[in-house]
């Protein structure tokens, strides 16, 4: 594949492709991860990244989405992600459809100006400056999970021959994810009791408020749980950590 590229790289950008590749191989750790990703930007132009891991069935479902995938938000504007998810633009993200259907690298704007930029992921994104870029994964053909990479820029970009870095460089980054997440499955296995049954409580919906008086304890009581939990699962809010708790078996829906 990157034998295809040879002639749109430098000798330069060549060997960084081939380096990044092989560093892949060997990343299980979520900053390593970050790096990573970021060392793209030395070949690819683009600012704002973010990979998200979950089953197809559960992407496309319209309810319950931050329990059922998980994300890296390696460099979205702030804000971004957490309206995505919470207004469910999921539901009608025509570059995350487009990329369902043909999986291969999908270029924003190229959809964006065939859907007169008339939904509301695309909308939003023009509003944080992403007004363009690249979106790709890979699809596991057994079980149907998905690992999917976005890449946000300011500027304009359709060329062919970030679509092939793309298509080059995603499986090897997909397989460091998944590496990333076993690594923190067996962390996972760290949880005391307690800090279970208080994933559990917040898989419910509970607040730390609520869940201080099933214990009858104090609420910084739970909080200081919380904060043990997401250390170890090496996640950043409670959803995720639920995502994590849920994939690792450790709670039950």
């Amino acid at each position: 594949m990157l034998k295809a590229l040879e002639d749109q790289l430098t000798k330069r950008e060549a060997l960084k492709l081939l380096e990044l590749s092989y560093q892949s191989l060997h990343c299980n750790k979520e900053d390593d991860f970050k790096k990573l990703v970021f060392g793209l930007q030395e070949v690819l132009p683009f600012e704002n990244a973010m990979c998200t891991r979950g089953n197809v069935a559960d992407i496309l479902r319209e309810s319950e989405l931050d329990l059922a995938i998980e994300y890296c938000d390696i460099s979205y504007p702030s804000g971004y992600l957490e309206e995505y998810f919470k207004d469910g633009d999921f539901t009608s993200d025509a570059v995350l459809m487009e990329f369902m259907t043909n999986l291969m690298p999908v270029s924003w704007s190229e959809v964006d100006e065939r859907c007169n930029y008339n939904y509301p992921a695309s909308t939003k994104a023009l509003d944080y400056n992403m007004r363009d870029g690249w979106a790709h994964g890979i699809l596991d053909s057994v079980d149907f999970d998905c690992t999917l990479f976005f890449f946000g820029s300011s500027a304009r970009d359709n060329s062919t021959r970030s679509a092939k870095i793309i298509e080059y460089v995603v499986p090897f980054y997909a397989q460091a994810y998944n590496n990333v997440l076993k690594k923190k499955a067996i962390l996972a296995t760290e949880l005391t009791a307690r800090e279970r049954e208080v994933l559990n409580w917040i898989k419910e919906g509970k607040s730390s408020w609520e869940i201080s008086r099933i214990f009858q304890c104090s609420e910084r009581t739970i909080n200081f749980h919380v904060a043990n939990i997401k250390a170890k699962l090496g996640v950043v809010n409670r959803p995720q950590a639920v995502a994590v708790g849920l994939r690792c078996g450790i709670i039950r829906l």
